[in-house]
């Protein structure tokens, strides 16, 4: 179940209800291609079982894989609220189940349950301090 993952642990079965009649389901074969790096992040994609890999193409080709996310997780939320491009391709590294929650509604949780919106700015905080540490150690 999509509400596994801890982007939703705190939500009542009202709100829980809604994500669910709003959201769709897919699933996906080992290696098919969930999403492009750079095409546009309109839906907030949670693995209910499974795991996708995220990987980035480097400018001769080769494919970095960035690592593999396992059930249950909500993937790229970065994209979904910067209304950016896909961060990675993901691909499905198992077969998986994938619950498309629209970014309407990622916002309305965000706007409307405040323990929601301190658990979204406590991963992108930390994503940005790895990111920190990440140049930091390889500028020295």
């Amino acid at each position: 179940m999509a509400f596994d993952a801890p982007l939703f642990a705190v939500l009542d079965s009202d709100q829980l209800a809604r994500l669910t009649a709003r959201s769709s389901l897919s699933t996906v074969d080992t290696g098919q291609i969930v999403a492009h790096r750079g095409t546009p992040a309109t839906k907030l994609i949670v693995v209910e079982t499974g795991a996708l890999t995220a990987i980035r193409e480097t400018a001769d080709g080769q494919r970095l894989r960035l690592g593999e996310f396992p059930a249950p997780c909500a993937i790229d939320k970065a994209a979904v609220l910067d209304a950016g491009g896909h961060t990675a391709t993901w691909i499905a590294a198992v077969r998986s189940q994938l619950r498309l929650i629209p970014a309407v509604e990622l916002f309305a949780i965000i706007d409307d349950v405040p323990a929601v919106r301190q658990h979204v700015l406590r991963v992108l905080a930390g994503q940005v301090r790895d990111h920190q540490d990440d140049l930091a150690q390889a500028s020295f």
